[in-house]
């Protein structure tokens, strides 16, 4: 919008009275801003056209003086001062005010100390300008000197050098990660057979839950929301296999990925993804973008992958279903027909806050994080409820392992249990192994003899 201002703003002309009255609307909406909206919920957004235009209405005015409106006082030489410090002020304050929180670990700011903060951030504001900025805009030099080039490159060299330590960091917490967890300190899933353990640093670290995930999230395996093919991606033992597993379904399918490509790659199996986001194994109408299409599809790609055995989930465990849904069943009568046995797990809960977030503001032991059991898993399972269940179908429930007694906690033996809402992080997954191997394999073994 700036860009597209700076190519029209000398042809826009306006009567003397808009312009005025157009100045002084765009200063008190950009005022306004802050304290009529949730700025820290409602940006980034349509939201940011508000102040956006508020800047737009005081250019236009600015450029067709009326002698009354907003550019008389912001054209005042202390507000033009004001004005040469405002963008190192905008560097500073956002800095002063996360270290401030952090240090205090707090959420609000008194008055005081956000005049405070703002007080400081003209300050540095003022130091930076004057040592830094004007020293360089002022510089008589010839713009592809080798000086220019050395000038460039002290100041990028601090901001390359700490992006490169923040990475290496990132990646080293990561590699931490994945040696640990496991072990006795961090035995995730396996805690409850366990008497007793030590309270650790929760691993997967914030800086790393968000990218721990299953790999068809990330190697672009999971078909998107806006297509309806069935894509095939081959894991594990891709030659000369034993067996073959499919994983088929929607995200709450993918996120056990991890899990079977460990057991895949012990026992030689092929493990073949078809999911897709958003979309269970189902002919009920979900309602999401090409969803209904890619399961019109799925049976009889599933036919030509020739899979000893299908994983997938067998029930949802959303706060306002409390029944296997009828497309489940009809999608899994159809594997059926074709001879195809169903290894049907049991849904994860969802919680209603975003683990690492709420973590993170309340601590792991908060109830705020927490969520009651029979909410999202009740004593009844949705399967147990079928009178003729389809018999192709096997049903596994491993919520045991994920919530042991009345709440369903977002760290589980040190491990942070979901990366979101309702997806399982690959570090408590592959905590779960052992027990998903327990059952996979002599079914598979009897499915391969049939």
């Amino acid at each position: 919008m700036g860009a597209l201002l700076c190519l029209t703003i000398t042809k826009i002309k306006l009567p003397k009275i808009l312009a005025a009255i157009g100045g002084w609307l765009g200063l008190i909406m950009l005022v306004l801003c802050g304290v009529l909206f949730e700025v820290s919920t409602m940006f980034p957004g349509y939201i940011a056209l508000v102040p956006t235009l508020a800047a737009v209405l005081i250019l236009v005015s600015g450029e067709n003086e009326s002698g009354k409106g907003a550019e008389k006082f912001l054209g005042h030489p202390i507000m033009v001062k004001l004005g040469a410090l405002s963008y190192g002020f905008y560097l500073w304050h956002w800095v002063i005010l996360t270290f401030y929180k952090e240090i205090y670990n707090i959420k609000q700011v008194s008055l005081l100390h956000g005049i405070l903060i703002i007080v400081l951030s003209a300050f540095l504001s003022w130091v930076v300008t004057l040592l830094v900025e004007k020293p360089i805009r002022n510089l008589k030099i010839n713009h592809q000197s080798f000086k220019m080039f050395a000038i460039l490159l002290i100041i990028l060299l601090p901001v390359v050098l700490t992006n490169g330590l923040w990475k290496y960091k990132i990646e080293t917490d990561s590699n931490k990660s994945e040696v640990l967890i496991g072990s006795d300190d961090y035995p995730g899933a396996r805690v409850f057979d366990m008497k007793k353990i030590d309270k650790k640093p929760y691993l997967p670290t914030a800086a790393n839950i968000s990218d721990d995930k299953a790999l068809p999230f990330t190697d672009g395996c999971q078909q998107n929301l806006d297509s309806a093919e069935v894509k095939i991606c081959e894991y594990g033992a891709t030659k000369n296999y034993d067996a073959t597993v499919a994983l088929v379904g929607g995200s709450h399918s993918t996120h056990w990925h991890s899990a079977l490509l460990k057991i895949a790659e012990k026992h030689n199996i092929r493990l073949v993804n078809m999911t897709k986001a958003g979309c269970r194994l189902s002919t009920g109408k979900e309602g999401l973008p090409k969803c209904d299409e890619w399961n019109e599809h799925i049976i009889g790609k599933i036919a030509e992958v020739k899979p000893d055995l299908v994983f997938t989930t067998a029930e949802i465990s959303y706060f306002n279903i409390k029944e296997v849904p009828q497309g489940y069943i009809e999608q899994f009568e159809a594997l059926n027909k074709l001879g195809i046995q169903v290894f049907g797990v049991r849904d994860t809960p969802y919680f209603r806050n975003h683990v690492p977030r709420c973590i993170e503001e309340f601590g792991r032991d908060s109830k705020e994080c927490a969520i009651e059991k029979v909410l999202v898993v009740p004593d009844v399972t949705d399967w147990s409820k079928l009178k003729n269940p389809p018999a192709n179908v096997h049903y596994y429930d491993y919520t045991d392992h994920i919530c042991p007694d009345t709440l369903c906690r977002p760290v589980i033996g040190n491990v942070v249990g979901y990366y979101d809402t309702g997806h399982l992080s690959v570090s408590f997954v592959n905590t779960l192994v052992p027990y998903i191997e327990e059952d996979l394999i002599p079914l598979l073994n009897k499915v391969k003899k049939k």
